[in-house]
């Protein structure tokens, strides 16, 4: 099966912030290659007349992912989540750093102004302050390892999403052989939008999509 890939994050990344707390997660959208029954298999082209001529259509159609991910329903609800959860991770990075480099401060203060009544005690309070410096450095690494995770899970969970329903939706059309996907002329360089069938998928998938409660984490698709 020939694969097709997409990069689902570019989409999700709407501020500075974003990108730098996230890594470009490549997602692989497969080309559906469709089972059929016997008579469906047999059926290799239909004959559509076009003037005097016939032109043999192909059971074959494709969907824009572009199109597709901006008007799913679902695909919002992960972008707005992951958009939430940086948010969050990014405010609890930033109450650390505040309180670290008002210690910082304090501590140059009493430095400067010679405050420590030994060398000792000034010592370990640079020691404590270079401590603090460590941990707010594992903070930020940690933070963006789970916002990493999380993203590659709901980006999993979204293109497995699509991969269903898009297989559902030609078993009970039962008319294509292969859907393709494309992104930007990515895979097709030219075809008749009469192939285009992103529309009707769209549709589908929003009839099928179940707004996730405000108080589950998890996607509800």
């Amino acid at each position: 099966m020939h694969t097709l890939i997409t990069d689902l994050v570019i989409m999700m990344i709407k501020s500075n912030t974003l990108s730098a707390l996230t890594l470009a997660l490549v997602l692989a959208l497969a080309t559906i290659s469709c089972n059929k029954s016997d008579q469906q298999s047999n059926n290799q082209a239909t004959a559509t007349p076009v003037g005097d001529s016939t032109i043999a259509r192909l059971p074959i159609a494709y969907v824009d992912l572009d199109s597709l991910l901006a008007n799913y329903k679902y695909a919002n609800q992960v972008q707005d989540e992951l958009m939430r959860e940086m948010e969050s991770r990014q405010a609890t990075f930033n109450q650390k750093q505040r309180n670290f480099e008002s210690e910082a401060r304090e501590f140059q203060r009493k430095v400067e102004n010679n405050a420590f009544f030994d060398q000792g005690r000034a010592q370990r309070e640079q020691e404590r302050i270079m401590k603090l410096q460590q941990q707010l450095q594992e903070l930020s690494q940690k933070l963006q390892v789970e916002l990493m995770q999380l993203e590659a899970d709901k980006m999993q969970a979204l293109s497995d999403t699509i991969m269903a329903h898009v297989q559902q939706y030609n078993n009970e059309v039962g008319k294509y052989q292969m859907i393709l996907s494309n992104k930007a002329h990515d895979n097709i360089l030219c075809a008749d939008k009469s192939y285009d069938i992103t529309t009707q998928v769209t549709k589908y998938l929003n009839d099928r999509y179940t707004p996730a409660k405000k108080e589950e984490t998890t996607e509800k698709k």
